[in-house]
């Protein structure tokens, strides 16, 4: 279990292990992305509460169990109380209220792992028919103060796909629309 740190606003892609930003790619400071990482389960995944600046144009799969993806906290959050304290003094002035990304090219945030929990994201998916958040057949979800979204024209999806075989799931202060970025 580690403490991980995404900044959507780095140049450089650091190793993960630290909140500010590397100097140069590898070296410590946060990611810069979610593509390609890996985490273990009890990671604590914190990304800072901006947008990121280009789409991704691949899916993002986590297939481990037990990772929690935590858009920094505001007062009252879960984990606000335990967030890292030296990002605290430039990640807590972050005016945006979730870590936002988004999706093309029929591509999308995928969990294929039981217990997996999500705070104060908004994951949005460009293209029509496609989720912005899609759990396979996994249990015990936990999703708190996110936005799921789909603003592609003629969508007939949701901003989630759930079905059937998800049990478990905790869903508080979520929303799941069809709308625009904002």
């Amino acid at each position: 279990m580690a403490d991980v740190y995404v900044d959507f606003s780095a140049a450089n892609d650091g190793d993960g292990t630290a909140y500010n930003q590397a100097a140069s790619g590898g070296a410590t400071g946060a990611f810069n992305t979610l593509a390609g990482k890996t985490f273990t389960t009890g990671d604590l995944v914190w990304l800072r509460r901006v947008t990121r600046g280009s789409d991704y144009s691949s899916s993002i799969v986590s297939g481990v169990a037990g990772v929690i993806f935590i858009g920094w906290p505001i007062s009252g959050d879960a984990y606000y109380s335990t967030r890292p304290s030296g990002a605290q003094a430039t990640w807590d002035a972050d005016g945006d209220n979730h870590a936002k990304f988004s999706f093309t090219s029929s591509t999308n945030f995928q969990f294929n792992a039981n217990n997996i929990e999500t705070h104060r994201l908004y994951v949005l998916s460009k293209t029509a028919g496609t989720s912005a958040v899609t759990y396979g057949s996994v249990t015990g979800g936990k999703l708190y103060n996110c936005v799921y979204e789909n603003n592609a024209a003629s969508c007939t999806c949701a901003g989630i796909n759930l079905t059937s075989s998800n049990t478990g799931f905790i869903i508080s202060g979520c929303e799941f629309k069809f709308s625009t970025w904002t």
